[in-house]
């Protein structure tokens, strides 16, 4: 049996039991799941279950403040729910997580993405609010490749591949590698003299952490 768990602003934690069927979850009392928080629309978010298949589908509803999945943000299309699959609704502060068993799922703040990277808008979200001013072409790429193999390390090459494509094998310092880093870093970590997002890999590169 498919469950929900989902967590408000508040700390309050209610297990959802899914059916067949439709489940849309919003602040407007006519939803089926309820979500009292400001930042959250009326109708945000449905899930619902294939009529043929096991598997569960979430949708955003064109939601004002949008709906992320796995720190990456939904768009209109239906995507398949997996196990253990997290969700944030509207400024993060609602945290919803998928399981395909009834084990009871334990939600807070550390299951939050707090770090979202839009490929197709080159768009970067901090807590569902958009970075400004956005991050020049050549910061984005480097993100990119490490958002794209997040919690994978990549090489300096890797980076160097990514961000400066114009110039040829080992023609991109580490100097400037670094510099570009230190960049990204000021830009998405709480501190960037002591970084948690992006961690150095003594001798060959950086990883981008990720829930």
């Amino acid at each position: 049996m498919a469950i929900l768990s989902v967590a408000d602003g508040r700390g309050n934690v209610r297990q959802i039991q899914l059916g067949r069927g439709s489940l849309v979850l919003g602040r407007s009392s006519d939803c089926d799941v309820v979500l009292d928080d400001g930042y959250v629309s009326r109708e945000h978010v449905r899930v619902v279950s294939d009529t043929t298949s096991s598997e569960y589908f979430v949708q955003d509803l064109n939601s004002k403040n949008g709906t992320w999945l796995n720190g990456e943000k939904l768009g209109p299309t239906a995507r398949v729910l997996g196990d253990g699959d997290r969700r944030a609704l509207g400024n993060n502060r609602v945290t919803i997580a998928f399981s395909e068993s009834d084990t009871t799922l334990t939600l807070g703040a550390g299951l939050s993405a707090d770090l979202g990277v839009d490929l197709a808008s080159r768009e970067v979200f901090i807590n569902a609010q958009r970075v400004t001013p956005p991050l020049s072409r050549k910061e984005f790429d480097i993100l990119a490749l490490l958002w794209r193999r997040r919690n994978e390390a990549c090489s300096r090459d890797d980076l160097a591949q990514s961000g400066w494509p114009e110039r040829g094998p080992g023609d991109v310092s580490d100097a400037e590698i670094e510099q570009y880093v230190r960049r990204i870093r000021r830009r998405i970590e709480a501190n960037g003299g002591n970084p948690a997002r992006i961690v150095t890999l003594r001798g060959y590169g950086y990883k981008l952490v990720h829930p």
